[in-house]
């Protein structure tokens, strides 16, 4: 017999597998709150809440009505939380704090190097932001190419070179040491080059990576959350708990999830893909109808 604790930990991995990150993450935060431990106990990774999945670093002029909008479409349309800057900042904010707030209470970045990308000081600085954040809270960056090449940006050749002649003679040289020193790190890093590409299937690789990238983190805070947990904790009333809260639906699909596991049909492989298939299915349904 599967125990309960693997049953809620099947739940949740199917979830996830199901696309549906966001949810996933409330039930974590739910499921915590049962906890006799407090949230702070766990690791720090996993008590750390974050307001966004992604960030988008872009030069509007660039691709704000193209590929930009075209990736922010698929990754909003992928349940991922997406900071855009033109469209997520209220009018009369101060855009520099916000921007860089957004930053640390973001995942992951994607910074979309195009043409006219360094002519932008709030771009070069985001880019230092975002690549601190790297450092210091390991957030994921992901760089992209847009019909540029990644040695130019690498180097400050072509369009970076005349961008940088003319910040050097308005800013001076420590910060345009700062500005190149985060370029270099950046597009050393793996990422999307776009030319000769076709961009549709370049915008599926990336969300694909997305996906696997905060899914794989996902999977290490459950596994945190679950590490942490007291044996006296009934987990199955816990989030038959969080049922209340998110829907019935949860409540008929943990059902569905305990009934599949009791019945010993786990070792099947086929029986699982079909469950997970089913799973997705009910999901859906919570979403369309909340």
């Amino acid at each position: 017999m599967v125990s309960r604790k693997e049953k809620v930990k099947f739940l949740l991995f199917s979830a996830i597998s199901a696309g549906y990150i966001q949810l996933t993450i409330h039930l974590i935060h739910l499921i915590v709150s049962k906890m006799t431990k407090s949230e702070s106990e766990i690791s720090s990774s996993t008590s750390r809440t974050y307001e966004y999945d992604v960030f988008l670093s872009f030069r509007g002029g660039d691709t704000r009505r193209n590929f930009t909008d075209h990736l922010h479409y698929a990754l909003v349309e992928h349940w991922f939380t997406t900071f855009r800057g033109d469209l997520s900042l209220r009018r009369g904010e101060e855009i520099g704090p916000e921007l860089l707030k957004a930053i640390e209470n973001s995942r992951l970045s994607i910074i979309i190097f195009s043409r006219n990308y360094a002519d932008s000081r709030w771009c070069l600085q985001e880019l230092v932001k975002i690549m601190e954040c790297r450092r210091t809270l390991k957030q994921i960056v992901l760089p992209v190419f847009h019909y540029v090449d990644p040695t130019d940006v690498r180097k400050q050749r072509g369009t970076y070179a005349e961008a940088f002649a003319n910040h050097q003679q308005r800013y001076g040289d420590a910060q345009v040491q700062e500005w190149r020193a985060a370029l270099t790190e950046a597009a050393n890093l793996s990422g999307w080059d776009l030319l000769n590409r076709h961009e549709s299937e370049e915008i599926r690789s990336i969300i694909k990576t997305v996906a696997d990238r905060l899914n794989r983190d996902l999977f290490e805070i459950i596994e945190s959350v679950f590490d942490k947990l007291k044996q006296d904790v009934t987990i199955i009333e816990a989030l038959e708990d969080c049922a209340e809260t998110v829907g019935e639906t949860v409540g008929e699909i943990i059902d569905d999830v305990s009934n599949l596991l009791d019945s010993d049909t786990s070792s099947d492989s086929d029986s699982v893909d079909d469950a997970l298939d089913s799973l997705k299915e009910e999901w859906n349904k919570f979403w369309d109808s909340s």
